[in-house]
């Protein structure tokens, strides 16, 4: 597999550690961090590469609430892993604290270059269920985001609620069962590289095929999508018109913090 974001061993974990404090100290967060550090321990060891990936990796897949006196926006946006995911998709919004969103542009890199250091990799068929997608009408979409999916497809269509499921035909990215022990391990969460490029295979709005292909839980439509192996693509997807214009669209319903 090609390397997304080439990681230099020698570097990581001392950059892992200083942005890890870093983070701890802006947010007032060291309750999470001493925890995501016992939790990597008791696999990994103390030291190394792998310990401090997998720290992050519990980072972003664990509850963590940061003080809402460190936040200058969206106090109530308090959970570091979904506010994470927030700061990344908004990160070209102008209305947005730039303090605020550095530290989680950083860190956003740093869980990137984890998911390196534990090896990712391809699984044929996974699944992600979720109430509404922009990209719905185009060739090609960015995820500014993380993008996790899941092997069990029930689960991924309790997400949906009856909207929307997304069937990932290929990604590359690490189970989080196999790294370190999730909150939620019933899940079988797979997670994937943020600004990752997928392409829009097919999509299925008929009902009747639906809901014979998902007779439980059935979601109003269908969208198969795949991952494009290199980000490099992203020049490819700059080419689609409706990219600019849901990219935008995003900023203004959701990235605005007043």
């Amino acid at each position: 597999m090609t390397s997304f974001f080439p990681v230099s061993s020698k570097s990581f974990s001392a950059k892992a550690n200083l942005l890890l404090q870093d983070v701890s100290n802006k947010f007032n967060i060291k309750n999470c961090t001493f925890g995501a550090r016992d939790d990597a321990a008791r696999t990994y060891g103390s030291s190394g590469d792998r310990f401090f990936a997998a720290i992050w990796i519990i980072m972003y897949t664990n509850k963590c609430l940061m003080d809402q006196e460190s936040l200058t926006q969206e106090k109530h946006l308090n959970d570091f892993p979904f506010r994470l995911n927030k700061e990344l998709r908004c990160a070209l919004h102008q209305g947005r604290d730039p303090k605020v969103r550095d530290i989680f542009l950083k860190a956003g890199r740093m869980i990137n270059k984890a998911l390196e250091i534990m090896k990712p990799k391809l699984y044929p068929t996974l699944y992600r269920g979720v109430k509404k997608f922009l990209f719905a009408d185009e060739a090609y979409f960015i995820e500014s985001g993380f993008f996790s999916a899941t092997e069990d497809c029930d689960v991924a269509l309790s997400f949906a609620e009856g909207q929307i499921l997304l069937v990932v035909e290929s990604m590359h990215g690490v189970k989080i069962n196999d790294v370190v022990r999730p909150m939620y391990p019933r899940e079988e969460e797979v997670l994937g590289l943020h600004g990752s490029t997928f392409k829009i295979i097919k999509t299925v709005d008929d009902p009747d095929e639906i809901r014979q292909a998902y007779p439980t839980n059935t979601p109003s439509k269908v969208i198969h999508v795949k991952q494009v192996k290199s980000w490099r693509n992203y020049l490819l997807v700059k080419k689609y018109r409706g990219w600019k214009q849901s990219a935008m669209t995003e900023t203004k319903s959701f990235c605005n913090p007043y």
